[in-house]
């Protein structure tokens, strides 16, 4: 039986190592459609974006002051310390392989909170900086000098942002460039329409009808994704009650009731049903996580 669960867990390993380190799509926010194959040869904006991915966009997002290049090695310290605490507290090999995989992959899971937190900060704060805009920019008569008037009144992160692409006026490069360009980082179609309407009115032609009919379907958007974003939480509370609060109940069973957990220590049957019953709620959670990813602004 202890070879058997020895191979299980070096199988369970194996298999966290290859998910862990096997490429994925780059991080992406929204439903952005890719940018024109035909201006990504001579687009700087495309190109930045481009070399924005994975892990280093996630934590630009989140705005952590932490280089992406420590994100791995956090995630194996944080999920090899979960990993041995289930070892000491459960003595079950494939149990402290489950929670050590959770562990590992917690510290991506915190920074894609914080980074869709943000997103949805700078979502809103784009949307009434449009509609200040679509009043202002016809008084104003220039895109830059409207920027400038609405800028004082953001909130962060966008605020940050609006005033870095404003920057881009005294060195030569225009402020719709930078917008644009923030706008495919964030996979925000809204931004980079924004961009391109404010680059047309800059060409002296008219913008106030192109803003409003964004604004509109930006309206509708905003609408869509709340009704998502009520789904999402009542989802994360009924699975944290069906699938986290049995797991964690399992791994502090030594803490509050030793007599029971001797059974599924010492015993073959109980080894195994506590193994089969983690792998459960582990596919259970994995489940979970991939419905609520696809349900909100956030894919990977």
């Amino acid at each position: 039986m202890n070879l058997l669960l020895i191979l299980l867990a070096a199988a369970l390993v194996a298999l966290a190592v290859y998910v862990a380190t096997t490429p994925r799509q780059g991080f992406q926010f929204g439903n952005a459609p890719p940018p024109d194959k035909g201006r990504r040869s001579d687009n700087k904006a495309v190109k930045n974006e481009e070399n924005l991915k994975g892990v280093k966009r996630l934590v630009w997002i989140s705005g952590i002051p932490l280089p992406y290049l420590m994100v791995r090695p956090i995630q194996l310290v944080v999920g090899g310390f979960v990993g041995f605490v289930a070892l000491f507290l459960t003595h079950n090999v494939v149990v402290a392989v489950i929670f050590g995989v959770f562990g590992f992959q917690g510290p991506i899971a915190l920074l894609r909170n914080l980074a869709l937190a943000r997103w949805r900060a700078a979502d809103n704060e784009a949307y009434v900086m449009a509609n200040t805009m679509r009043f202002t920019l016809p008084v104003q008569g220039h895109p830059v000098t409207a920027l400038r008037q609405t800028v004082p009144g953001l909130q962060e992160p966008l605020k940050s942002w609006i005033a870095m692409a404003l920057a881009r006026e005294t060195v030569g490069g225009s402020a719709e460039e930078g917008i644009y360009e923030l706008g495919l980082r964030l996979g925000h179609s809204e931004l980079q329409l924004l961009a391109e309407i404010l680059k047309a009115d800059r060409r002296e032609k008219p913008a106030a009808d192109l803003l409003s009919e964004l604004i509109d379907a930006w309206t509708e958007r905003i609408r869509g994704d709340q009704k998502k974003q009520a789904k999402i939480a009542s989802t994360r509370r009924f699975s944290n009650a069906i699938i986290g609060l049995p797991m964690v109940a399992f791994l502090l069973l030594p803490v509050f009731s030793a007599s029971t957990a001797v059974v599924f220590q010492n015993s073959l049957a109980g080894q195994a049903s506590a193994d089969v019953a983690m792998l459960l709620f582990a596919a259970a959670a994995y489940v979970v996580a991939n419905s609520v990813a696809k349900s909100q602004e956030i894919s990977i």
